[in-house]
């Protein structure tokens, strides 16, 4: 389970910025991808989950009583928590005016129970981050601007560990068969399924093309499952190192397969003068 979730997921952040640079932002192949995107991503993370049941962070609870406490408490987080905050925080804007604090001590406090339950912590912080009440149906911009800033800061703490623990240096020709092994599973099992499920949909065949491009891109978000992973005990050093140089690779093929795919649909010269404007002689091109 954990091995179909580390070939599977999407980077969503990378996908969306690669997306804005490449002016396909609004394009059918962008919207796809990126909705397509997320809509993995929360599969996996459920996923991701289930395998994590019962790994060494809850020892001695049973599997099953395990999965019931989570299901109790992420109930608990959509069907109590998340109105009382929404009726708490309209009832009292002047006392609580800043939001940020109470997201902070939620996403704490959901860290721990979910770590308490045998998860990973990070599903505490994203289940505080869904429970928290929004406005007009779109996140709070007073409380994601703080916590995504205070995540820039964390963040390179986040890849020193992820440094430390990966080590090029344990590679053998075992290891570096089992990377090519994987960059094809991972590769092959996003491309084809995303471009036939794109052509079925009935999008041209240059939209199909970046489709399964774009969705092939890993980064962070591949790397924090993969630091769980580890944490977990799923996984050991080599494989962590080997499934880390497979992100790296995948996300680093998106760019000259776009570049690719853009040569082959327009071949030649791109621009062509449609007008012939101005009074003194010069050609300006429109």
């Amino acid at each position: 389970m954990f091995m179909m979730v580390a070939v599977a997921i999407t980077a969503l952040p990378v996908l969306v910025a690669i997306i804005r640079e490449r002016g396909l932002a609004g394009t059918p192949a962008g919207t796809v991808s990126t909705t397509a995107a997320g809509f993995m991503d929360v599969a996996a993370w459920l996923v991701l989950a289930a395998a994590l049941v019962g790994t060494g962070h809850a020892p001695g609870r049973h599997w099953a009583l395990t999965l019931l406490l989570v299901t109790g408490f992420v109930a608990a987080m959509f069907l109590v928590v998340r109105p009382v905050l929404g009726w708490w925080l309209h009832r009292s804007r002047a006392l609580m005016a800043n939001q940020v604090t109470i997201a902070l001590a939620l996403a704490l406090g959901s860290a721990w129970v979910t770590s308490s339950l045998g998860l990973h912590p990070v599903f505490g912080g994203l289940l505080a981050g869904l429970a928290m009440p929004r406005r007009d149906g779109v996140p709070d911009a007073d409380v994601l601007r703080p916590m995504e800033q205070s995540a820039g800061l964390l963040l390179p703490l986040f890849f020193v560990t992820t440094g430390l623990s990966f080590n090029i240096g344990t590679l053998n020709g075992d290891s570096v068969l089992l990377l090519a092994l994987i960059v094809a599973v991972a590769t092959i099992g996003k491309i084809v399924p995303a471009y036939a499920a794109a052509r079925l949909s009935r999008l041209d065949r240059h939209q199909s093309a970046l489709v399964a491009a774009l969705v092939n891109t890993r980064g962070l978000t591949e790397l924090i499952v993969l630091n769980v992973g580890l944490e977990a005990g799923i996984i050991g050093r080599g494989m962590f190192t080997v499934l880390v140089l497979m992100a790296l690779i995948t996300t680093f093929m998106t760019g000259p397969l776009l570049s690719l795919i853009a040569r082959r649909t327009t071949p030649g010269s791109v621009v062509k003068p449609t007008a012939l404007t101005g009074s003194q002689g010069k050609l300006t091109i429109e």
